[in-house]
């Protein structure tokens, strides 16, 4: 007006309320501010159904088996917010052990699989992965290190891409006691030496789900091998390694079998 104050019609509160919905439940201003009514409308009443079907299923789920089914039914609609509800209500639930090796390890592998044999499209994959890496990163960093912790470096060697069992370790290593140095994926032996140099490391684990060029693989890991220090161990998990324990052994590395396996390894090096 000519008083400078904004009037806003009833439409406009309308949009306004929708918005504010839209954006409490995660989505950005940018991803809303071109949308139209009806496609904002659509956001919220999705939003609201996630919300009722969180609280009425919150009393219901309750065994790992619960919760890797409700997870596989929100990746199989591609339905983040359910996937996400889900993977929250399970951590408060389920013991952390139990969340992982009962509902997140079952899901990776189920979404693998599913996706191999072309019944699930690469945009759940896609999604999935989004939302189970930032949970798992959460999840490692929920707990600060004691000052005198043994220090572990993990991490997935060159050209290996897939993060979610290196994850999945280092989080294994922090119920262990460890202070866990995460570096992701694809670093080369040299880099993995020198972070445990610098981190003054006590363990080295890598993560490798797929092989590639096996090799190459076994070349990468007996250069890691020669460039650490002959105290520090080098332990090696994953399906995509299980095959080469020999070749593992022969280099001077440790192989582990599964999460137990790899606990029983990091509780006899303390």
């Amino acid at each position: 007006t000519a008083t400078g104050r904004r009037l806003y019609s009833e439409s406009d509160i309308r949009h306004l309320r929708r918005l504010h919905l839209a954006i409490r439940s995660g989505h950005r201003i940018s991803q809303l501010s071109a949308l139209k009514e009806e496609s904002l409308q659509e956001i919220v009443d999705r939003n609201a159904a996630n919300a009722r079907w969180t609280g009425d299923r919150e009393e219901t789920l309750s065994t790992a088996g619960d919760f890797f089914k409700a997870c596989n039914a929100a990746v199989r609609h591609l339905d983040d917010s359910a996937l996400e509800a889900a993977l929250n209500r399970a951590a408060v639930v389920l013991t952390r052990p139990m969340l992982v090796e009962g509902v997140i390890i079952p899901l990776m592998k189920d979404i693998g699989a599913r996706w191999a044999e072309g019944s699930l499209k690469i945009i759940n994959e896609h999604m999935a992965s989004s939302i189970l890496r930032s949970f798992l990163w959460d999840m490692l960093y929920a707990h600060p290190p004691q000052p005198k912790a043994p220090k572990i470096v993990v991490a997935t060697p060159a050209e290996h891409w897939h993060e979610f069992g290196a994850l999945i370790a280092g989080i294994a290593a922090t119920e262990e006691g460890w202070a866990v140095c995460y570096f992701g994926p694809n670093l080369p032996a040299e880099e993995i030496a020198a972070a445990a140099e610098i981190n003054g490391a006590a363990a080295v684990a890598l993560s490798i789900v797929y092989m590639i060029g096996e090799a190459q693989m076994l070349r990468e890991i007996k250069r890691l091998r020669h460039y650490l220090s002959e105290d520090i161990p080098l332990i090696i998990g994953g399906s995509g390694i299980a095959a080469y324990q020999a070749n593992l052994k022969q280099i001077g590395a440790l192989f582990i079998e599964d999460l137990p396996d790899f606990r029983d390894t990091l509780n006899q090096l303390v």
